[in-house]
């Protein structure tokens, strides 16, 4: 089809991804007109197989035009706003998270962009959009996000506000490294009996095997 052609030929890598990316692209119009969900399948990795060696550029230009001629499909929308979190492009690349409804991500763009504002308002929309008692984990992560904030914002009142956040966090999961994170901002409050009790608690989860350290995510991967 003349509308998914005019994205080749790019610039292939100068080594054996180019020949895998070749044949991909083969294939993908070989089968585009009797299958076009494995079509859209390949078109995808072609752009991934172009982010992952570098070619930003041509990464970009494959997934637009899957979105395009893919009508939109998600799986394209996610991969650009990944490609555009690493490219700075904060803005594009949050909107393309709100999109399909990760809020969560977005919060790591914005968080990314020292946007606090903004990514405190997509982890808040990530407690509003799941129940808490049937999603624990998904409210942990958001709460620890949002007190990873306010830590790095420092200052009393922001954190009296990441206190807050990391003990909801620890009610809902309790790990070792949520007992931490807990015990280190109590001590910089100058709490330093119950900042002890949380590192005692943290260091008995770790004795059995849980990490004191797993620091939410701030980098965003290509699926």
């Amino acid at each position: 089809p003349g509308a998914v052609q005019s994205i080749w030929p790019l610039r292939v890598p100068p080594w054996s991804a180019s020949v895998i990316l070749h044949r991909l692209y083969e294939r993908y119009l070989e089968v585009l007109p009797s299958d076009p969900l494995s079509a859209k399948k390949i078109l995808l990795n072609i752009g991934k197989g172009y982010y992952y060696v570098g070619l930003n550029d041509e990464a970009m230009s494959v997934f637009k035009e899957g979105l395009k001629f893919f009508k939109g499909d998600p799986n394209f929308r996610r991969a650009l706003a990944v490609l555009n979190a690493r490219l700075r492009n904060y803005k594009d690349a949050a909107e393309l998270f709100s999109q399909v409804g990760d809020n969560y991500s977005e919060g790591v763009v914005w968080l990314a962009a020292k946007q606090y504002d903004r990514a405190i308002g997509a982890f808040a929309n990530v407690l509003r959009r799941y129940m808490e008692h049937q999603h624990p984990h998904e409210h942990a992560r958001a709460l620890t996000m949002i007190g990873e904030i306010y830590k790095e914002q420092g200052g009393p009142d922001s954190l009296l506000l990441a206190k807050g956040c990391y003990e909801k966090a620890l009610f809902l999961s309790q790990t070792a490294a949520n007992y931490k994170r807990l015990s280190d901002v109590l001590y910089e409050l100058g709490k330093n009996d119950r900042a002890k009790e949380m590192y005692r608690k943290a260091l008995e989860l770790h004795q059995l095997g849980q990490p004191l350290n797993d620091e939410p995510p701030r980098t965003l991967q290509m699926d």
